[in-house]
């Protein structure tokens, strides 16, 4: 047998027999199974209410995008986390049923994502046991760094991490920054059980809600992540260009040249992969000014205070979540669209850009 499918911790007698088992339906409230049908309201312990929000509309001079246009008006969603007895973690993607196969349709962010999940359709892997308590701190696309930051790894705060004998559920074959910013978050190596999938039955698993939609944090995990993965700033006037030169997409087609106009104007160019973790937030938190093309390394400005944020966006490509990130925290944001480079990459109008630079007040 692959040893990648003996997580740590677990001898093979305790693997159930796979079966025929499926998914057998679909429970859309987890407080209401663990009130009406469970009878134990206690497992359920609402943590955070919702709340309305309203951003402004982001900047930029000539073209606009319909997107960031605009102020957008939501209201958070409230957070909570329930102890589920025999609860189940399903899937690569992280899907948590009931110990008799039903889905919860909150491990899912909606109808769409719930019921696209290959586990939906087909019958279930084999089962790992365990023994106790298990706090779950995985989720969709916890590989890459904006769905961890944002959206997995705030989760954290509605744990309670403080039982310490408590092993905590976490995606396996984690980056040096995701094992850092675990570390910083409160949940140290010792306590951390691996998933590579597949499924594991807990005798009881505590299930913390999503913090929000995701691409729109709210601001309380927002201020969560800067007060523990953000170190003390000794400076705010650091001008950033987020390059993307070792990415595989959204490149800079053009950006020696940009790079040049940005060193005029007091600017560095960061690559945050050659960065650790605390390096990078450190940069981040001291920011007057972050420039970049769309991309993960912008989540890092969760550690951003007064910082302005401009964003290169493919036209045609326009991604919002950014924009949001920048409005949660009250960030001064501003745009430019530019032109496809191929398939994937972009070419920066560099006289529209020293526009915008000059209409920002970064001279």
């Amino acid at each position: 047998m692959a040893s990648y499918l003996l997580p740590r911790g677990v001898r093979a007698a305790q693997r159930l027999p796979l079966g025929r088992h499926r998914v057998t339906g679909v429970l859309e409230s987890v407080r209401g199974y663990v009130s009406d049908e469970l009878g134990e309201p206690e497992r359920f312990v609402a943590l955070i209410d919702s709340e309305r929000f309203k951003g402004q509309p982001g900047r930029t001079l000539g073209e606009e995008d319909e997107l960031l246009a605009k102020a957008w008006t939501h209201d958070d969603w409230p957070a909570w986390r329930a102890s589920i007895p025999g609860g189940r973690v399903v899937g690569n993607e992280p899907l948590v049923l009931t110990r008799d196969h039903r889905a919860l349709g909150e491990s899912a962010f909606d109808d769409s994502h719930l019921y696209a999940h290959p586990m939906m359709q087909s019958r279930l892997p084999f089962t790992w046991r365990h023994s106790g308590r298990l706090l779950l701190l995985t989720g969709p696309w916890a590989g890459t760094w904006y769905h961890w930051l944002l959206d997995v790894l705030p989760r954290a705060a509605l744990l309670p991490l403080e039982e310490q004998e408590c092993e905590v559920l976490v995606p396996a074959d984690l980056s040096r920054a995701q094992d850092e910013s675990l570390t910083l978050a409160g949940v140290p190596p010792n306590r951390r059980r691996p998933y590579h999938g597949g499924q594991i039955m807990a005798d009881e698993l505590v299930f913390p809600s999503f913090v929000g939609p995701t691409g729109n944090p709210p601001r309380w995990a927002l201020r969560w992540l800067r007060e523990r993965l953000a170190p003390a700033p000794e400076r705010h006037d650091r001008r950033l260009y987020l390059s993307r030169s070792d990415a595989v997409a959204r490149r800079v087609a053009n950006e020696a040249d940009l790079i040049g106009l940005l060193s005029e104007r007091g600017f560095e160019t960061v690559l945050a992969s050659q960065l650790d973790l605390v390096d990078q937030m450190r940069a981040f938190a001291e920011a007057e000014v972050v420039l970049g093309p769309h991309g993960a390394g912008l989540a890092n400005l969760c550690a951003s205070t007064d910082t302005m944020v401009i964003e290169l966006h493919r036209r045609g490509g326009v991604n919002r979540c950014f924009f949001a990130q920048a409005n949660a925290q009250s960030l001064e944001y501003w745009y430019l669209l530019c032109d496809p480079d191929g398939r994937a990459n972009l070419r920066v109008d560099l006289r529209r850009l020293e526009r915008i630079l000059d209409a920002a007040g970064v001279d």
